[in-house]
């Protein structure tokens, strides 16, 4: 009998799309919460687990939505605005890459924090992205642009005394 409900269920599932028309509401944590693409003057910060990708030429919304469901903290917009990293919140968070063009990710990056990616940004030549872990993981992490992905090339976790001495 549990199996005829979750056949019902599933077909009526299918019969319907749902679309994100609109967000109110962010989750933004910090400056790193909010890019600016300076080309075309898209702004994007977060709610939730969805990416609002706000035009203020034309005062439209556009979104991402994780297909993770963990809370994005961070992001930040490629030099050329074609390319958006994003940093997770929750147990083992990823840094993810989107197109910004498609709406859809297009890389997944290891998952090496504990808690939080509190800032994540692409280098000015994009050919690194640099995320910073939460208080409690004090992980610096840096990924580099190759042929076939973004292998992390290096990682530290820095102690009490540097921190305090930053």
């Amino acid at each position: 009998m549990q199996r005829a409900k979750n056949k019902r269920k599933s077909r009526a599932s299918e019969k319907y799309t749902i679309e994100l028309a609109h967000v109110v509401g962010s989750t933004a944590k910090s400056s790193c919460s909010c890019s600016v693409d300076p080309n075309s003057g898209l702004v994007a910060y977060p709610s939730g687990c969805t990416v609002v990708l706000y035009d203020p030429k034309t005062g439209t919304q556009s979104h991402i939505i994780s297909n993770k469901k963990k809370q994005i903290r961070s992001l930040h917009f490629s030099s050329d605005g074609q390319y958006l990293v994003t940093g997770e919140q929750g147990s083992k968070p990823c840094a993810r890459i989107y197109s910004v063009a498609q709406r859809t990710q297009i890389f997944e990056l290891e998952e090496s924090f504990s808690l939080e990616i509190s800032c994540v940004q692409f280098s000015p030549d994009m050919r690194h992205i640099v995320g910073i872990g939460s208080e409690h993981d004090r992980a610096v992490q840096v990924w580099a642009a190759k042929k076939r992905g973004w292998p992390l090339v290096w990682n530290a976790k820095m102690n009490q005394s540097t921190v305090a001495a930053l």
